[in-house]
């Protein structure tokens, strides 16, 4: 008979690392609020102006699923585990896309643990 250990320090070591690279994969998902493939968005932006300009405008989305117990143990809701792993609120990062936007607000929706991105014009 051989004894099965509860825990190994190898595989908690593994979880721990495996939650720090999804972190960071996240992490590099938030940054495209403030930091958009211009190309990819100015497509989006000169399909909203061809329409008329409606407000509300659909210009990207994101998907973001947060773990279970984030690498520090908490368990956070998809608003708080963004401002975790980004040290900034969804909202600061679409203030400072806005900035770079003349004339233009951004604004967002969710359903789920997906983001859609809205323009409106100013």
């Amino acid at each position: 008979m051989t004894d099965a250990y509860l825990f190994d320090i190898d595989s908690l070591v593994s979880e721990h690392d495996r939650l720090l690279q999804k972190e960071a994969a996240d992490r590099a998902i938030l940054d495209t609020i403030e930091f958009p493939d211009t190309t990819a968005l100015g497509a989006k932006l000169v399909e909203w102006a061809n329409n008329g300009f409606v407000d509300g405008f659909s210009i990207f989305s994101i998907t973001v699923d947060p773990p279970s117990l984030c690498s520090d143990g908490v368990n956070r809701r998809l608003f708080d585990y963004i401002a975790y792993v980004s040290n900034s609120t969804i909202g600061e990062k679409m203030q400072r896309l806005t900035s770079k936007l003349k004339g233009m607000t951004v604004q967002c929706s969710y359903s789920g643990n997906e983001v859609t991105f809205h323009v409106f014009k100013v």
